[in-house]
């Protein structure tokens, strides 16, 4: 039996302020993990994108048009699915699930939609196993200008839409090609019809796009530099969260340029994905690092992923790899704390670039579901200290916005082609990137203007 119990989401969008209100049902378990998906509805953006969300991570999926010439070769339609014998017919096929789907798109807009309708049953009993009802809002005017960052457009709210059911749905099994020809085959003969019929086909994984920026191969300046550190985390796809786009191939970048500018490969620490978590951040902040660092050391220091704000407090957290937001104390980072530990590191000097916000209305920020996206003041302060110099992409009331064209985050690719640009101090970086940054996002119709704090930002590193 169902249960009435209703789970509220309320997502940031990956690129803008407000959010999405995502109404996930309570469901049954399936019996065992799904393999095959045939899916009832209409053919459009949305619906591509989703299933090829779905294909990544590992379930087959039989879009539409397969899925109605497979049903009319059975002599089935889409109203009969409900119906226990078609059901088992199609589980005798190797189907695993039935998903209706339906969308509807915005009047204003061609890339944007309102509204999506999902009801997943097992073909093994009809039990329902998936079921979302997703709206595309955020409580302002409809094709007004706020409306192209304030909404997720198709790709985004599909991203947003399968990770919400791939929870219900739980890991796929092994994908299988449903082997059907001879029984469709003795079906049609009874007929009279052709004794051919094609499998459906489950379609391949799209091959995850590729990007190609001019910061991406820096060339080697400086001499070697055998005393300096660095330490990046760089996370793009969380455990349980939206994606913070182009995490983990910013880190990678600057870690090729902090290369190129002489420190040495053995004295960085990288930590990307599902490396980034909470204890590994800790653990080499507070042991590798002051067991490591001389004080003759430049220590650089690299954050891109999400930021979160304390509702109630305003206080600022980096959010590792398997934080919580519910649980923000207990498992994402004080961004005081990780101020106050690389202050107190006995390093000449420590250089941090954060590509991260903490504003909790987009970009690279998050919430805990149901938590309202405005927070009255964020604290985001760098205590006094003489070698420690912060570099952050934006203030604490706006949000970090990506370059798609170049595969990185504005601030990131603008923070490379600074060091690249041979600039030697915190200040020159600042200077060199702020104003480009500024215009970038005003390109993408909203403000995001870098900061620099901290002490020692006119020192040559």
């Amino acid at each position: 039996m169902n249960s009435k119990l209703l789970l509220v989401l309320l997502l940031a969008p990956l690129a803008g302020c407000g959010g999405s209100r995502m109404i996930a049902a309570d469901t049954a378990v399936p019996k065992a993990p799904l393999r095959l998906i045939a899916v009832v509805g209409p053919t459009n953006e949305f619906a591509t994108k989703f299933g090829e969300e779905l294909a990544n991570r590992g379930y087959g999926i039989m879009d539409s048009q397969r899925t109605a010439s497979f049903l009319d070769k059975l002599d089935l339609n889409a109203d009969e699915l409900g119906d226990e014998h078609a059901l088992a017919e199609l589980k005798n096929r190797r189907v695993d699930a039935i998903m209706r789907l339906t969308s509807e798109m915005t009047r204003e807009r061609s890339d944007l939609l309102d509204k999506v309708k999902i009801k997943v049953n097992a073909t093994d009993g009809g039990a329902t196993i998936g079921s979302i009802d997703w709206t595309n809002s955020w409580g302002g005017m409809p094709g007004s200008p706020a409306d192209s960052t304030m909404r997720l457009n198709i790709a985004r709210a599909a991203t947003a839409v399968a990770t919400v059911l791939v929870r219900q749905l739980g890991a796929p099994g092994v994908k299988t090609t449903a082997l059907m020809d001879d029984l469709i085959a003795a079906r049609r003969a009874r007929r009279g019809a052709p004794e051919t019929a094609p499998a459906p086909v489950v379609p391949a994984a799209p091959q995850p796009k590729s990007y190609s920026s001019d910061v991406d191969a820096p060339a080697r300046r400086g001499a070697e530099r055998p005393d300096d550190f660095a330490f990046l985390v760089g996370i793009e796809e969380y455990q349980t969260l939206p994606k913070a786009d182009f995490g983990a191939r910013d880190a990678q970048t600057v870690r090729r340029h902090y290369e190129a500018m002489g420190v040495p490969a053995r004295n960085i620490i990288s930590l990307e994905g599902s490396q980034a978590t909470g204890g590994k951040m800790k653990s080499y902040l507070q042991q590798w690092l002051p067991r490591n660092v001389k004080p003759s050391s430049t220590l650089f220091v690299y954050y891109s992923g999400h930021g979160a704000p304390d509702p109630a407090s305003g206080e600022a957290y980096l959010v590792p790899w398997d934080t919580d937001p519910m649980f923000l104390e207990t498992t994402a980072y004080p961004l005081k704390q990780f101020y106050a530990e690389l202050a107190a590191l006995k390093a000449k000097r420590v250089i941090v670039a954060l590509d991260a916000c903490f504003s909790g209305s987009g970009g690279r920020s998050v919430l805990a579901k149901g938590a309202r996206p405005l927070v009255a003041k964020v604290d985001e302060s760098v205590p006094e200290a003489a070698n420690l110099s912060v570099l952050a992409a934006a203030s604490g009331t706006e949000i970090t916005g990506s370059l798609d064209e170049q595969g990185h985050g504005i601030f990131t690719y603008h923070y490379l082609k600074a060091l690249a640009g041979g600039a030697k101090t915190p200040r020159a970086l600042y200077d060199a990137l702020k104003p480009r940054v500024q215009d970038d996002a005003r390109r993408q119709n909203r403000e995001q203007s870098p900061t620099l704090n901290g002490g020692g930002t006119d020192s040559a590193f």
